[in-house]
């Protein structure tokens, strides 16, 4: 009765790619099985991952979203750092782990800073090259400014200034007259000094 026997290899070089095949031998007799059809191994470089995010910079509040990608396998899954290549970013209210995308809602100042992204294969114990880092960094909103036009202003001071030189020449000559009646001593001079401050209003 026949008997599978399972080897595992440890292929870690490309040098260890090639076909394989394998035959079978009695234990007490100097007998051989007819090797099996080849099988070949193909080795290849573990693949890096891309990192990408969208909106870079942003503005405090946005909702900025990184993108992870390794190959075409669908095979990945992903792990995202912050600041430190060991800090793993953890799922929270504002940050979303969703396959390849890591999405961070109502940013704030705290979120600026350098990320990485890197795949992994837990069913085959494998991980990709981690990314290059990418810094997020964050925009202040612009102040509100407000713009007058040059015609727009002089158009106001021309509607302004008449009034304010009928107010100016009503408050020198008002001045004025009673600068007159400074030196009242009589009630004739008074009526007088009431006079030209009549006389005065009504010039105006």
């Amino acid at each position: 009765m026949s008997k599978a026997i399972k080897i595992t290899i440890p292929i870690t070089l490309t040098g260890l790619a090639g076909p394989y095949r394998c035959e079978g031998r009695w234990a007490r007799r100097p007998k051989r099985s007819q090797p099996s059809d080849s099988l070949f191994i193909t080795v290849t470089a573990l693949p890096k991952a891309t990192l990408t995010v969208k909106p870079n910079p942003a503005y405090t509040g946005e909702t900025v979203t990184l993108t992870c990608s390794v190959g075409s396998d669908s095979s990945w899954s992903y792990q995202w750092y912050k600041d430190r290549n060991d800090n793993v970013v953890s799922q929270s209210v504002r940050h979303t782990r969703t396959g390849d995308t890591l999405t961070i809602s109502r940013v704030v100042e705290s979120d600026q800073g350098l990320y990485w992204c890197q795949g992994e294969i837990r069913s085959r114990s494998i991980s990709s090259i981690i990314s290059d880092p990418v810094t997020i960094t964050l925009n202040v909103p612009p102040g509100s400014v407000v713009s007058i036009s040059l015609p727009r202003l002089l158009c106001g001071l021309l509607v302004v200034s008449p009034f304010l030189l009928v107010s100016i020449v009503m408050m020198v000559k008002c001045c004025r007259a009673r600068g007159l009646c400074s030196t009242v001593k009589s009630p004739q001079d008074q009526i007088r000094c009431d006079d030209v401050i009549e006389q005065k209003k009504s010039s105006v």
